[in-house]
């Protein structure tokens, strides 16, 4: 659970986590390293609109990410989507977080593949008025091309590492002399590179089926939890 100041940035990390490994918590460590100051909310969704529903309950798949995350006082597990009925939209959870925490930054974390698809989300110029997007880019991966009515409505910033460090950045931003206001206006699209580790929640599935092992693909307590539950069997 976190500690932090109600209006420290927010960075908001939806998923089916089916299950949570590895590569979500090396995420949830690099926006750490890159705010410290931020709290990561984990959300796992129940029924995603752009994807098949999870095998797995979301009784489930909420437990194993608390699991994965107890040590973690940065993150703070939301289960808000899993509570509510139809499709996990993330413009109602964005909507909801921003009267929960009208003083703080929200920031949307998703990858180039989410982004170059994000005109299809359900009332996704809602969200870009609410939140900043940090799209995670894997290293030597290229600029993923975004929807014309998309690049019209967002501002493309620089590399937020340089940001951050308060380096120069793209003209249409203005320059700011404190580098955490630059995440204070919504609408803004920052890609951010980072040590990722390549690990399939698919490929863990393929391995559970199979009876092997899944060790260091995700946390212990996970693992013997998937056993005593017989999941993905």
């Amino acid at each position: 659970m976190s500690n932090r100041h109600p209006d420290s940035p927010i960075f908001l990390f939806g998923g089916t986590f089916n299950p949570v490994h590895y590569g979500h918590l090396r995420l949830v460590e690099n926006l750490h390293n890159l705010m410290p100051e931020a709290r990561v909310r984990m959300m796992p969704s129940a029924t995603p609109p752009h994807r098949d529903e999870p095998d797995v309950s979301a009784e489930h798949r909420l437990n194993m990410v608390r699991l994965a995350t107890e040590s973690l006082n940065h993150v703070v597990v939301d289960d808000r989507e899993l509570k509510r009925q139809g499709p996990s939209f993330t413009s109602i959870s964005v909507e909801e977080l921003a009267k929960e925490f009208p003083s703080a930054s929200l920031i949307l974390v998703m990858g180039d593949d989410a982004m170059a698809g994000f005109q299809s989300w359900h009332q996704w110029q809602d969200i870009i008025e609410r939140v900043n997007i940090l799209v995670i880019a894997r290293p030597g991966a290229t600029q993923q091309w975004l929807a014309p009515e998309v690049e019209q409505s967002i501002i493309r910033c620089d590399h937020v590492e340089s940001l951050l460090h308060n380096k120069a950045f793209d003209a249409k931003v203005e320059t700011l002399s404190k580098p955490m206001e630059t995440f204070k206006s919504t609408g803004r699209l920052y890609r951010y590179q980072c040590p990722l580790l390549d690990i399939s929640a698919t490929q863990i599935r393929q391995l559970i089926t199979r009876q092997q092992s899944c060790r260091f693909l995700l946390p212990d307590s996970v693992i013997k939890y998937i056993e005593q539950h017989r999941l993905y069997h």
